[in-house]
C-alpha cells in the first residue's frame, strides 16, 4: 500500500488499517487479530467538551481535542482502503 499520502496520519490509524486488511485477506495473522479486544478505552476520545473545559488547561484541552478529531481525519484519508475490505469508520 502506498502510505506516502497517509504519512501525516497517526501510527495507530495506519496499524488499524493494516490489521483490518490482513483480517479481510484471512492472512496468517487472522487468528491473532481476532483475539484482540474490539474496544480499547481512549480517554481523550471519550471526554465531552464540558469535561475537557473543566480541566482549565488550554494545552491539555487542545491535545485532547486533536486526539479526538484524529480518527475522523484518518478515516477520510483511509476510506478507499477501508471500503476495499468492507470496513467502516467504527472498525478503524
Amino acid at each position: 500500500h502506498d502510505e506516502a499520502d497517509a504519512s501525516d496520519l497517526p501510527w495507530s490509524a495506519l496499524m488499524a488499517a493494516r490489521l483490518l486488511e490482513e483480517r479481510h485477506a484471512n492472512g496468517e495473522r487472522t487468528r491473532w487479530i481476532e483475539s484482540l479486544p474490539t474496544l480499547v478505552s481512549t480517554p481523550p476520545l471519550e471526554y465531552t467538551d464540558h469535561e475537557l473545559a473543566a480541566c482549565e488547561d488550554a494545552k491539555a484541552i487542545a491535545e485532547a481535542t486533536s486526539t479526538r478529531d484524529a480518527p475522523l481525519a484518518a478515516y477520510e484519508t483511509l476510506k478507499p482502503r477501508l471500503d476495499a475490505v468492507e470496513c467502516t469508520e467504527r472498525d478503524l
